[in-house]
């Protein structure tokens, strides 16, 4: 199922349509769902810490046999929890990559300024694009 990608403004680009393994599916194992939409061609796949579900998900991704490098892994930070940069280890210890692709603020409340200034620290130590 190819999408088009959407250039950003940095020169990278982002896959125009994700599938989602939130919504009615907090907590629950979406071990099924995530392989069967990278089986039907979905590239960008898009989890959160407050989906509780991203072991699940990367058992998945790592069954699936697709190379890291040919997915688009999208995470979530909410606050007002742990660190960003505590809280992005914990994401990629539960999904088992060494970087996110896109790495967002779940929810942009509480101290949100602060929480980004982590954000900008961990890109640049490349855990997240």
């Amino acid at each position: 199922m190819p999408f088009l990608d959407i250039p950003l403004n940095d020169g990278s680009k982002i896959p125009s349509i994700a599938f989602g393994s939130g919504s009615v599916n907090k907590g629950k194992d979406v071990h099924t769902d995530i392989e069967q939409a990278i089986e039907a061609g979905f590239a960008h796949i898009d989890t959160a810490q407050h989906y509780r579900n991203e072991e699940s998900v990367g058992r998945a991704i790592h069954e699936s046999g697709v190379e890291r490098s040919a997915l688009y892994i999208t995470s979530k930070y909410g606050l007002p929890h742990e660190t960003p940069r505590k809280a992005l280890e914990d994401s990629l210890k539960k999904i088992g990559v060494k970087y996110l692709d896109l790495y967002l603020i779940h929810a942009p409340r509480g101290d949100y300024v602060r929480a980004w200034t982590g954000f900008e620290k961990v890109q640049e130590r490349g855990s997240c694009k």
